[in-house]
């Protein structure tokens, strides 16, 4: 049985207490140590879906050599942080991206306006995990890294196979400030070589 919602959990309280955005930023800080090779010191980092900036505040901490940030909301600024507000999809945000060259890590915790409807939701996730996978395929240099959200569903096995397929290495983790009755996990991709299907 899941557990009653409660918007105002232990770690949304330790979020405002620690002074971070949102409790997403405990997800990305158990992500990074569960995979200490996934992001290093002094690496070009690009979060896309960046608002509110909890894992933008995260990974300034990491001393980043170069740090961007994507969303369709307007973002508040995070130290050493460069935000573009757009929409992934739109040519205009793609050549953005494409201006900084190759980054060496790419994260995403981006998730559909959600409708209620479970199918629905999943396959739009889907899709934005597509688009980003896409757009690796120009901006993620050889070798490099990426972390995706994806919500579980009907779609998911085949979208983890083209992403197995994509990385040396790659694994399935749901970190504990994820909610239990909630479909998402992530996705972390080491070693990034390309589609080889």
């Amino acid at each position: 049985m899941t557990k009653r919602f409660n918007p105002q959990d232990v770690f949304f309280r330790k979020a405002q207490k620690q002074g971070f955005r949102a409790r997403s930023a405990f997800k990305l800080q158990s992500i990074l140590k569960k995979f200490p090779k996934f992001l290093q010191k002094n690496d070009s980092v690009l979060d896309l879906g960046c608002y509110p900036g909890s894992f933008l505040q995260v990974l300034s901490q990491e001393s980043p050599r170069k740090l961007v940030g994507v969303d369709l909301q307007k973002t508040d600024s995070v130290s050493h942080a460069l935000i573009h507000q757009g929409d992934i999809f739109s040519e205009e945000i793609a050549q953005t991206l494409f201006s900084y060259g190759k980054f060496d890590v790419i994260t995403s915790d981006m998730a559909p306006k959600t409708t209620g409807i479970p199918d629905s939701d999943q396959f739009h996730s889907v899709e934005l995990c597509e688009r980003v996978l896409d757009l690796s395929s120009h901006i993620l240099r050889p070798g490099g890294n990426l972390l995706l959200k994806i919500f579980v569903g009907a779609d998911f096995d085949p979208f983890w196979r083209q992403f197995k397929n994509s990385f040396k290495k790659a694994k399935i983790y749901k970190p504990d400030a994820s909610r239990d009755r909630s479909r998402e996990t992530f996705l972390v991709g080491e070693g990034y070589q390309g589609n080889r299907e």
